[in-house]
């Protein structure tokens, strides 16, 4: 069942809903075994199964029919918590403090760890803060290790980061991606024309077992009003281009649900809707969780002041340049140490030195394969083929001896 709880103060309306909790197995006829629904304890359904989807999908309709917005500027501030999971316990825990800036198309967030632990021991911090942000042409991310670099002294950088083109943080941590999925991925849901989405939550070398569109089957709902940012989004693994099965580095993927994420709470603030609530869960080819990430808004303003959407470099950083690499093919990224973010053309004489030593680098350690492979054989000739043809040689003459 169903409850509308709505509230109102001087800054927002807010939405949001309770809904019963419950786990259970759907019948499904015998060729479509393996796929069930669950309910998790959230006020939600999460669906494995792409069937059940659709109910998902409808929920989240009817819960934010009740908005509507217009308006592109807009701060958030809030809290991220991320729980990443080994079998059915969790591994580790992440609890960020971040702001994100959206103008437009272009976005950019600082974030800083207040808590992390591992099997439920408190660790230290790696970064200070994480900033990443899309001036519309790149994107960009940078984290930072400045304390860390002041301990040590001989550190060649005090930062890592990486570029790629877009607006699309492909090549960021997975909780900047659930950031800019619900808060600032309106534009890429405007430009879209089909039911295929870029899957944000794969790695590059995914991309190196698919021919053709290195994209997947995706379901989703938008906010209405502006500036249309997404309700409900499932990733499946279900593949534009064909996999090949003797490269796949994701064996054993046919429609299995990838990524799941719903708002759960809007708020209609001025003339714009953004999430007040929202939560993604992450799911392996077999259907184990993985992560989940739930994020709550604290603050919700008006963007007033013009803000820089690149991140400043503090220092010497270490950075992987993407914007060579091809969607369609495992490229590597150019990686060089640099104080600021350098135009591609400096990049491009970089990349093919690299990419030469690699190639070199490819070819002398196939030479060096090959070696080993002669000198067996050249073992093989010495101490096994010819003993035993001169063997068989001695047997044959003292046969026909033995007949005379």
């Amino acid at each position: 069942m169903f409850q509308f709880v709505g509230q109102s103060d001087m800054r927002a309306d807010w939405f949001s809903i309770e809904a019963s909790v419950s786990c259970q197995r759907e019948k499904r006829p015998a060729k479509r075994r393996g796929v069930f629904t669950c309910r998790v304890p959230i006020r939600w359904e999460i669906s494995i199964g792409l069937a059940s989807t659709f109910r998902f999908l409808w929920l989240g309709a009817l819960v934010f029919g009740v908005c509507h917005a217009n308006g592109q500027q807009y701060e958030l501030g809030g809290t991220l918590d991320l729980r990443t999971y080994l079998g059915e316990k969790i591994h580790e825990t992440f609890c960020y403090r971040f702001s994100m800036a959206v103008d437009g198309c272009n976005w950019f967030v600082r974030a800083t760890v207040k808590e992390r632990t591992e099997n439920g021991v408190i660790q230290s911090n790696n970064f200070d803060y994480v900033e990443a942000g899309s001036d519309g042409v790149n994107v960009f991310t940078v984290y930072s290790m400045e304390t860390q670099a002041k301990w040590q002294p001989h550190m060649a950088n005090v930062a890592v980061g990486s570029i790629g083109n877009g607006t699309m943080p492909c090549d960021s941590s997975a909780f900047i991606k659930d950031l800019w999925l619900g808060m600032a991925s309106h534009c890429y849901f405007a430009s879209l024309s089909n039911a295929w989405l870029y899957p944000l939550f794969l790695d590059r070398q995914s991309a190196s077992s698919v021919r053709g569109p290195f994209a997947v089957k995706g379901y989703w709902r938008i906010l209405p009003g502006e500036p249309g940012l997404p309700a409900s989004v499932v990733f499946t693994f279900e593949f534009a281009g064909k996999v090949d099965s003797a490269a796949s580095v994701l064996p054993d993927l046919y429609k299995r649900t990838n990524v799941v994420m719903s708002v759960l709470e809007c708020a209609k603030l001025e003339n714009w809707i953004v999430p007040k609530h929202f939560k993604i869960w992450k799911y392996s080819p077999n259907g184990r969780l993985t992560q989940e990430t739930e994020v709550r808004v604290e603050t919700a303003t008006r963007l007033l002041s013009r803000h820089s959407f690149r991140p400043s470099l503090p220092g010497a950083t270490c950075i992987s340049d993407f914007r060579l690499c091809r969607d369609s093919a495992q490229v590597e990224a150019v990686t060089y140490v640099a104080t600021n973010w350098p135009p591609l053309a400096e990049v491009q004489p970089v990349a093919e030195v690299q990419s030469r030593a690699r190639m070199e680098a490819a070819g002398y350690l196939a030479g060096r394969s090959r070696k080993p492979q002669l000198v067996r054989l050249a073992l093989f000739a010495v101490f096994g083929f010819i003993p035993v043809s001169a063997f068989l040689v001695l047997r044959l003459r003292n046969a026909k001896n033995s007949k005379q």
